[in-house]
């Protein structure tokens, strides 16, 4: 797409980019009930002409992100290094906006619609800069039509149903260019009018289009066919099939009297449904035993077979979105932290493809915070992303690991064997180790020495 000749989109534009937009919505609403458990094709199935008719979602899309997001992007996982003070500038913006919270969400609306949309603003006294995340379907990236496909607007449409009057709705456009953005608003369905336009110091579209993958797509779309047919499973072989036998019929080899009544006025039907017995049935010499006169309606069971179709469907979801199922992971023998690591190298990969895609929206914030930097006092440096993976360790064989490589790798190196959750700062823990080897000065290293001394001939004399 290209800029008209103001340097702005054309309203012919703008109004594609609205169709666009509803389009998205509707698409990503249904990716969101997804993830929420409400699977649309089984909860918006044409209903049975006869009970019973039970709608089970499975919440896999849900269980497959949350794992994924556990082990690759909880908040904080994600860290940056730079040099100089601008790292002091960095951290400043990043915990004004909670920069850890907002990357987990943008990487949770990434694995649920493909896509994850961020707008970064300085606030109105230009004093700091601030970091916005919006829903999907609420934004509209437009790149060039180039080959390196720039970004060259952003369009992020709200609207606002009036609380009086739900009839009546309010839209808010703003489009984001690389020196200004522009707000215009429509009210009941009118022509949309400029309601703001302000410049911004960033020099580029101060926009992210955050994605996963070359294909764009949710996490879990591969496996949606797979998720529909376990919905089927559960619901019409487990649940209908509980509550259709639980309302089975009754069979008897005796016509039962609604007519006659007894000396209480009481017809034998009634007398059953209050004594809760069958009297009678055998009383002609006909019917030897019970079972051969009263049962209900019952067929063979199927349980182990339904049993292995769901069990078979739900290993083949985690099988072919490379997500582990936490499910299948047995503690307890020697090997279980190798033999977790090999389970869940088909995740690794995932992850390290996700983040390949993801990292691009995460270079591209920060090259936008670059444009404000001076803002915070800062001057821009290269940043190095970094990510840590959330994966159970055994502890006593990094240790002896990390002993056995004393003298072949450096500190830094063996450091980085060890998870943040033990090591959380490499650098601060370099520092530590340097000042442990310090020798002591002259006058501290004879008092420990006399120290020392004197706690070896306490030691002779108890002995």
């Amino acid at each position: 797409m290209k800029l008209s000749d103001t340097g702005e989109l054309s309203q012919k534009q703008q109004t594609y980019i609205e169709g666009q937009l509803a389009s998205l919505a509707s698409e990503c609403n249904t990716y969101w009930r997804y993830y929420i458990g409400q699977n649309p094709p089984i909860i918006d199935a044409t209903a049975k002409l006869t009970p019973p008719d039970n709608r089970v979602p499975g919440p896999f899309a849900r269980k497959l992100i949350d794992t994924l997001k556990g082990y690759a992007a909880k908040p904080g996982s994600t860290t940056y290094t730079t040099e100089g003070d601008y790292a002091d500038t960095l951290k400043e913006i990043f915990d004004a906006n909670d920069e850890e919270l907002v990357t987990s969400e943008e990487f949770t609306d990434t694995c649920i619609t493909g896509h994850g949309y961020e707008i970064i603003r300085v606030d109105e006294e230009a004093k700091a800069v601030k970091i916005y995340r919006i829903a999907p379907g609420t934004g509209y990236p437009v790149y060039d039509d180039t080959l390196a496909k720039n970004m060259i607007a952003f369009v992020h449409l709200v609207t606002i149903t009036d609380e009086a009057d739900a009839a009546v709705t309010t839209k808010i456009r703003t489009t984001y260019y690389a020196d200004q953005w522009v707000e215009e608003t429509s009210s009941g369905g009118a022509e949309f009018a400029e309601t703001d336009r302000r410049d911004h110091p960033f020099g580029m579209v101060p926009a992210v289009d955050y994605t996963g993958s070359m294909d764009k797509l949710p996490l879990f779309y591969a496996v949606l066919a797979l998720i529909n047919e376990h919905d089927k499973i559960t619901s019409s072989s487990y649940a209908d099939d509980r509550d259709r036998f639980a309302n089975a019929y009754l069979t008897m080899l005796k016509r039962i009297d609604n007519v006659k009544r007894d000396e209480n006025g009481r017809t034998d039907l009634e007398n059953i449904a209050i004594k809760r017995i069958f009297d009678g049935l055998g009383a002609d010499g006909e019917i030897k035993d019970v079972a051969s006169a009263i049962g209900f309606l019952a067929k063979p069971s199927r349980g182990s077979d339904v049993a292995e179709q769901a069990d078979r469907f739900e290993r083949l979801i985690y099988d072919f979105s490379s997500i582990i199922n936490m499910n299948d992971y047995k503690a307890g023998t020697p090997t279980a932290a190798i033999a977790y690591r090999l389970k869940v190298m088909a995740m690794e990969f995932k992850a390290a493809d996700f983040y390949a895609y993801f990292d691009k929206g995460l270079q591209r914030r920060i090259q936008i915070i670059d444009g404000a930097a001076a803002i915070h006092g800062g001057k821009p440096e290269p940043v190095t992303i970094h990510h840590e993976r959330n994966i159970p360790s055994d502890i006593d064989t990094l240790a002896v690991t990390a002993g056995n490589l004393k003298g072949i790798l450096s500190d830094e190196t063996i450091l980085n064997l060890f998870p943040g959750d033990i090591v959380p700062d490499k650098k601060e823990e370099l520092k530590r180790l340097a000042g442990q080897m310090e020798p002591l000065p002259d006058d501290e290293a004879v008092s420990q020495r006399d120290i020392d001394n004197e706690e070896t001939e306490r030691n002779s004399e108890n002995a």
